[in-house]
């Protein structure tokens, strides 16, 4: 085995060994981290960053405000802090589980950064921009209606292809006769270009189209939707996924999984168990734990291993599967998630970049977010509370 072979073995052993040890001493510490100590520090300039203060910050805004939850923290590329709370499944539900950072998780709308990637590896491959019209990937069976042909991948990628939901029954969800009836209707001129940004889960469900027509697959008839899926889901998991040691993710949960989905404050009632997506995938749908996706985005920001540095750079300057958040060390790049049945449980999802110290952290939870919360805004100003003067 070459050299690089065996560092590449020993950097991901003792990362696996790393995170497990963390995330153990949390969970059986009552989901808390130690209390601050300012014996990690970060200074820039006058300002220093505490990486306990960001964790327990967190712990603080999370704890007792949610069923259950789990985050991993990654300093400068290397796997830091990691901390769960919570419960992944209540007595109702067959007995209670503690939330841990190891559970597959739907990951809710953190699968379209996950699609991103997968797009931007592929026009990579092909020398293709991400201003190349979209028009030729997709079905040639399927009807194009008005400024179709003005669509380009980087309007899917930015929601500002004029996809709005139009209240048609048959044409606004993610089935693959769906987004069919959506293309053939046309888009929203007015909602197309920089600045026209509406958010809608069809611009990334396209993808699980577009993506098989890339690769040279044969066009699919809505009959093998199956197959398309498929095709998508394979080259995810191949090149996306596979790359950052990420296994056995499927966008279905796991036959014998034990995380469950409540609403908070909850009320002793059953749970529920979100199904498979495999049919709607593209926008939402991947099962990932809190700890390999943590491990994705890190690679992401801190390797070439998915994304080759000026496509990276394309990525987060022009925020194609993700966003900007402006924080009080700059501007922080972010996704979040959220799905489930709203009756009964849904998810929280949120991942976070803070490239003034190369901070990256994911944070998942099984309910409502504290106070009906936004992600984005919890684990930003967890981070800017961890700075403190000299």
């Amino acid at each position: 085995m070459r050299s690089s072979s065996v560092r590449l073995l020993l950097n991901y052993t003792l990362g696996f060994i790393s995170c497990v040890l963390i995330a153990y001493l949390t969970i059986n510490t009552g989901g808390c981290p130690p209390p601050p100590k300012p014996v990690f520090e970060d200074c820039i300039g006058n300002d220093c960053f505490y990486i306990d203060s960001f964790t327990a910050n967190i712990n603080r805004k999370m704890r007792d405000s949610c069923m259950g939850y789990g985050f991993v923290v990654f300093y400068k590329d290397t796997i830091m802090r990691a901390g769960a709370g919570g419960l992944k499944r209540s007595q109702a539900d067959g007995g209670p589980l503690n939330f841990d950072v190891f559970a597959k998780v739907q990951l809710a709308s953190l699968s379209k950064t996950v699609t991103a990637i997968a797009v931007l590896q592929i026009l990579a491959q092909k020398n293709m921009s991400t201003y190349t019209k979209i028009l030729n990937c997709l079905p040639s069976s399927w009807a194009k209606g008005p400024n179709v042909d003005k669509i380009t991948f980087r309007d899917l990628l930015r929601h500002e292809a004029g996809i709005r939901n139009a209240n048609i029954g048959g044409c606004d969800g993610h089935t693959y006769d769906e987004i069919k009836c959506k293309i053939q209707r046309g888009v929203y001129t007015d909602s197309m270009g920089a600045g026209n940004s509406s958010y809608n889960n069809q611009n990334f469900a396209l993808f699980r189209v577009i993506i098989p027509n890339l690769l040279g697959f044969p066009n699919m008839p809505a009959g093998d939707d199956a197959v398309t899926a498929g095709h998508y889901i394979k080259y995810i998991q191949d090149s996306v996924l596979s790359k950052s040691q990420i296994t056995k993710s499927q966008c279905y949960p796991d036959t014998g999984s034990y995380q469950f989905y409540y609403r908070w404050p909850y009320t002793g009632v059953k749970g529920s168990k979100l199904g498979d997506n495999t049919l709607y995938s593209g926008a939402t749908g991947w099962f990932v734990s809190v700890t390999e996706y943590a491990s994705l985005i890190n690679k992401l920001f801190n390797s070439e291993v998915i994304l080759k540095k000026n496509w990276r750079d394309t990525m987060f300057n022009n925020n194609l599967g993700c966003f900007d958040y402006g924080g009080a060390k700059g501007n922080y790049k972010w996704h979040n998630g959220f799905t489930g049945d709203g009756a009964i449980g849904i998810v929280n999802t949120c991942w976070m970049y803070f490239p003034e110290n190369n901070v990256v952290v994911a944070c998942f939870a099984n309910s409502d977010i504290p106070g009906g919360g936004w992600f984005p805004g919890i684990l930003a100003t967890a981070y800017d509370n961890a700075w403190v003067k000299k």
